[in-house]
């Protein structure tokens, strides 16, 4: 990120300046006003509320307009925020009539600014303090100030600086004040995707606020998730989603002292869709950044399979619904799909992810000048490998990602075993599981996109916690917003060149509907499958299924809808873990197979929850490992064992069996590591950030 000298000369002084008054992570504190009075022989010191004179801080421009003419004291430095400073004095004071006024600004830490030499004039105006204009009556003598357009790199939140202004007086004489003003970074709105919620981002502005760079006001994390499966168009115009976030965030820095008018956003998935339609539609002056993260620009294949397989698991359900147990689970799944994902009961999000279709087709052509200008950067994740679906035990997962996998398992045509769960919307293309690369990268070159990949956090669901990724939204954030760093001429579409590592041919719905199948078999006598469900005491999971099958067996599913949002599912084992920890009453397990010629069998077992005995490691001892300094420590592992420690970027950065101290030297930096442990044929990975 070039930066001139002149600016990384003005970032070491800003970070060398230290608050003035007493910071807390929540609300800035101003610093106090001095004020000196030269009309007598004996100087004046009075405090700002003094009778004699008012010294106030106005905003004169910002967002939400009916904030205009309250008082704040800090502006988001966004180039549009102003504050009006006025030293002003009775009606018929005359001895206070002005003539005329000076202004000068410095940095200052002390007890008095007007005896004290220990100051510092600030001579780069337009870079600290933006611009200003001055404005005076026999009464009054106001500086207007207009926040710089940049906030340059620093280690604060916000810095301080003094405003003085100098008032002449008609009968000779003068009087000056110092007025505390400060300068703050823009506040930033950020938006999780569909069926999510705002606790998605709770792990990042952490991270943003334990950075000491962003102060809690300064981030709003946007809760739509009454609406977020709602169409983009009612998103937008209906329910403001947008809008009503800005609104909020606005009023948070409002409440600490800070006027702002333009702000950064950061969208997570259709949350960076969300923010693309505002900015095309309705506003593009309030926009200081916008940063799309795993968000899909050209549209997501889950919006063309989740009603493909609506629609099909609908009429399956309706043909075989007098077949008794068929039509059973076929109803289930019906009624779990219709939960998550019927385009035709306000539930329009999904449809309007599908690649092609009109909500997509409208991004990507309606109002698109209209970006134009906005700093944009798309931040991409791709999954490298995963190997294969060997995991210990399955967790409740949300409905609506765990219903569309099942029914996709299900009834794809070819062999699902042959399908990787972690990839399945996607195949082989590159992608985070749910968007294809080019799909995040919205058209934009290398240049403003960032790519990330791993075996796990760069899941379309992980990424937000990812500190990876965290790491990069905060750069991004403290970055100018220029053309050396972000887009400044908007998204691209899908006609221009793509890079050819990640092209990929997008699959239309008449390809995705042919992947499935549309009949049903009778099954033979000879097909079956058998659930048998039992406690586990003592381990990492509640319960085991116990799975015995037909040789004609393609592939097996074992789920259970455990709540309204809430189900879990596992695939093609003949031994499935499951940890129920936290559920109680009676949950229905069912187990269904498909033959190798298209037939469904089911069995289903009803099972009462109750208490566990506690949990432990599924390697009978509780291994811990650590990692500090450039080695990774192991204890509570038997004395054979074999570790491998590999890098973000899947790097194995060191293999070997056991030694006898069980510490490990690797050459990994300071970042994510992986660090698997295998004994007794079992094995279990860790991820750990280095210190």
């Amino acid at each position: 990120m070039a930066k001139n000298t002149l600016i990384l000369f003005i970032a070491l002084v800003f970070t060398c300046v230290k608050a003035f008054g007493t910071e807390d992570t929540n609300h800035p504190i101003e610093a106090k006003t001095f004020y000196v009075d030269n009309t007598t022989q004996n100087l004046k010191m009075s405090k700002a509320s003094s009778s004699a004179y008012t010294v106030k801080s106005i905003i004169e421009n910002c967002f939400d307009e009916s904030n205009i003419g309250k008082e704040a004291w800090l502006m988001t430095a966004d180039g549009e925020t102003q504050l009006a400073v006025t030293l002003s004095y009775p009606e018929g004071d005359t001895r206070h009539k002005i003539t005329s006024q000076e202004v000068s600004f410095y940095f200052y830490n002390g007890s008095n600014i007007f005896t004290d030499n220990n100051k510092e004039l600030i001579t780069d105006i337009e870079h600290v303090v933006g611009s200003y204009a001055t404005d005076n009556t026999t009464n009054t003598a106001t500086v207007t100030l207009t926040a710089p357009k940049y906030y340059f790199y620093t280690t604060n939140a916000y810095y301080q600086y003094y405003v003085v202004i100098k008032a002449h007086f008609e009968n000779g004489g003068s009087a000056s004040v110092a007025k505390s003003i400060g300068i703050s970074r823009p506040g930033v709105i950020i938006l999780h995707g569909l069926n999510d919620s705002s606790a998605t981002f709770q792990p990042m502005k952490k991270y943003l606020e334990n950075s000491g760079q962003f102060i809690s006001s300064q981030i709003f994390t946007v809760d739509y998730s009454g609406t977020n499966t709602s169409s983009f168009d009612d998103n937008t115009n209906k329910y403001e989603v947008v809008k009503r976030g800005l609104k909020k965030l606005s009023n948070s820095l409002l409440r600490v002292g800070i006027a702002s008018t333009k702000y950064d956003m950061v969208g997570h998935s259709m949350g960076g869709i969300l923010e693309r339609l505002y900015n095309q539609e309705i506003d593009n002056k309030h926009t200081n950044k916008l940063i799309t993260l795993n968000t899909p620009h050209f549209g997501a294949p889950l919006g063309n399979i989740a009603p493909t397989l609506f629609a099909k698991v609908n009429k399956l359900a309706e043909d075989y619904k007098n077949k008794e147990k068929l039509g059973k689970i076929l109803n289930a799944i019906k009624t779990g799909v219709d939960k998550a994902f019927n385009p035709y009961d306000g539930r329009q999000a999904v449809a309007d992810l599908a690649i092609g279709s009109n909500a997509i087709k409208k991004l990507n052509s309606h109002n698109i000048s209209n970006l134009n200008g906005i700093p944009i950067f798309a931040v991409v994740t791709y999954l490298d490998a995963i190997g294969n679906n060997d995991y210990f035990y399955s967790d409740p997962s949300k409905f609506s990602d765990g219903a569309v996998f099942l029914i996709d398992h299900i009834f794809y045509k070819g062999n699902p075993k042959d399908r990787k769960w972690y990839n399945y919307l996607l195949d082989d293309v590159w992608g985070d599981g749910v968007v294809s690369v080019t799909s995040q990268r919205g058209g934009l070159s290398d240049l403003y996109c960032s790519m990330f990949c791993d075996s796990f956090f760069a899941i379309h669901l992980f990424t937000p916690r990812w500190n990876v990724v965290q790491n990069e939204i905060r750069l991004l954030l403290l970055s100018e917003p220029d053309e050396n760093i972000f887009c400044m001429t908007g998204f691209g579409t899908q006609t221009k060149t793509r890079s050819s590592e990640f092209a990929i041919s997008e699959a239309q719905d008449e390809d995705i509907a042919s992947k499935y199948i549309t009949e049903l078999a009778e099954p033979k006598s000879s097909s079956y499958i058998h659930l048998n469900m039992s406690s586990v005491p003592n381990e990492d999971y509640t319960h085991t299924a116990n799975i015995s099958t037909s040789d004609d067996m393609l592939t097996t599913a074992v789920f259970a809808t455990l709540s309204d949002n809430k189900m879990i599912a596992d695939y093609d084992k003949d031994i499935m873990n499951f940890n129920l920890e936290g559920y109680e009453g009676e949950v229905t397990f069912y187990a269904i197979g498909r033959t190798n010629y298209n037939a469904l069998v089911i069995d289903s077992v009803k099972v009462n929850l109750k208490e566990t005995n506690g949990i432990k490691n599924v390697f009978g001892n509780k291994i811990k490992v650590s990692a500090k300094n450039g080695e990774v420590k192991v204890a509570g592992a038997s004395e054979n064992y074999h570790i491998q420690i590999c890098d973000v970027w899947g790097r194995v950065l060191l293999s070997q069996k056991c030694n006898g101290n069980n510490t490990y030297t690797h050459s990994g930096k300071k970042a994510l590591l992986f660090v698997t442990i295998s004994q007794n044929g079992k094995q279990q990975t860790y991820k750990l950030i280095t210190n």
